[in-house]
């Protein structure tokens, strides 16, 4: 299993007002949009990553923005790792840069009652989607078979949307670095605890699909302290 961190570079910085105020207006339009349009996923990812570009115009005039990057950047990371820096949080969104070394993937993991996106600023990863398919009993231990969905590959200023109708798991791998990213996390529904999955094998019926472990982040936080 890689080792992750996850860093407050930019969070304790001041003057986090403006930035502050452009993520809460990104967060109130995805969710008046999301509330009051009845398109196809199609559509709506197409207009929502329309807004994503927007907000990065907006974000990257910021002093926080340079800021964090500019440390980002000036970081060495070693073998296997990755690591999330958040740049600001409020009650709508939360948003963070997303730092990976070649070869290094983010264990599979859920985003419920969340509109998720990624805006790929350097390098490229890998992005597989699965789906719960049915709980079972493996090796003496409860797991969850997971049933894969998509694939797709995303390079320098690429982005993708997940929405929170289309719920999933994902995993991401590093496929050319360094690989910095930008996640945005925008609460539209009353959010459940995010779970993390932990392959413990293949499946012996289905091929493609993974058996793994699910683990919820309060769990997580407590037994490994990796977002002390």
């Amino acid at each position: 299993m890689e080792a992750w961190s996850n860093s407050n570079i930019g969070a304790t910085e001041g003057h986090l007002t403006r930035t502050h105020s452009i993520l809460e207006g990104y967060a109130q339009n995805v969710q008046d949009y999301l509330s009051q349009t009845a398109s196809p996923p199609e559509e709506r990812c197409q207009y929502l990553n329309e807004l994503i570009y927007l907000l990065m115009e907006q974000l990257a005039d910021t002093a926080i923005y340079r800021h964090t990057l500019k440390q980002i950047r000036g970081q060495i990371l070693g073998p296997s790792r990755w690591y999330r820096s958040e740049l600001a949080t409020t009650q709508t969104i939360d948003t963070g840069f997303i730092q990976l070394a070649r070869d290094t993937s983010i264990p599979f993991h859920d985003h419920p009652g969340t509109l998720g996106a990624l805006l790929i600023l350097e390098g490229s990863i890998e992005v597989r989607t699965y789906e719960e398919s049915q709980d079972v009993t493996t090796l003496g231990k409860q797991a969850t078979r997971l049933k894969p969905v998509d694939f797709i590959r995303l390079g320098t200023g690429d982005s993708a949307i997940l929405l929170p109708d289309q719920a999933g798991i994902y995993g991401i791998r590093c496929i050319e670095s360094p690989c910095i990213a930008l996640e945005f996390q925008v609460r539209v529904d009353e959010a459940a605890e995010r779970s993390w999955y932990f392959p413990l094998g293949a499946s012996s019926n289905n091929t493609g699909s993974i058996m793994a472990a699910k683990v919820p982040e309060n769990l997580l936080r407590s037994t490994l302290a990796i977002w002390d």
